[in-house]
């Protein structure tokens, strides 16, 4: 199984430049707005700032998903009050799993990771996927090879 988490944090009075310049943490920025940019394709404001990261390696596989997470909480719980600071309420953590056969069972969070967060009004939608063993064994050994690397 591969996990992918996006840390998305949000608001209507949010401006995430500054948030994103003090942010404490090796993790990529994803995605970035401030509710006066103007989208791209359409061409009106935002009105709501955003910014989304992910964790230095990206994805996990099961073996490493324990330290992913506690990572991705660390690294949330460090960054809170920046973020609200800034004008952020709204906390998403956005799972994207990809599994091969059978029955996809699994934990979001461990309980502490949990109890770690319970201030913050989090929400944590989930997104799953169906891969080809084959496929998924070939994603699985190039992310190991990218936590080895880390390590």
């Amino acid at each position: 199984m591969i996990y992918k988490i996006t840390i998305s944090v949000l608001g209507n009075n949010f401006y995430p430049e500054q948030a994103a310049n003090h942010t404490v943490g090796r993790f990529i920025v994803k995605d970035i707005h401030a509710p006066s940019d103007i989208r791209p394709q359409i061409g009106d404001r935002y009105d709501f700032g955003s910014i989304s990261f992910w964790h230095q390696n990206e994805f996990s596989t099961e073996d490493r998903v324990a330290n992913y997470e506690t990572d991705i909480v660390d690294f949330l719980v460090t960054n809170q009050r920046l973020f609200s600071d800034q004008g952020a309420d709204e906390f998403h953590l956005f799972y994207e799993i990809y599994y091969s056969e059978g029955q996809c069972n699994f934990e979001i969070l461990n309980s502490k990771l949990i109890k770690m967060m319970s201030s913050m009004h989090i929400s944590l939608p989930v997104s799953v996927y169906r891969l080809d063993v084959d496929e998924l064994a070939d994603w699985e050994r190039e992310i190991n090879e990218r936590w080895h690397g880390a390590d």
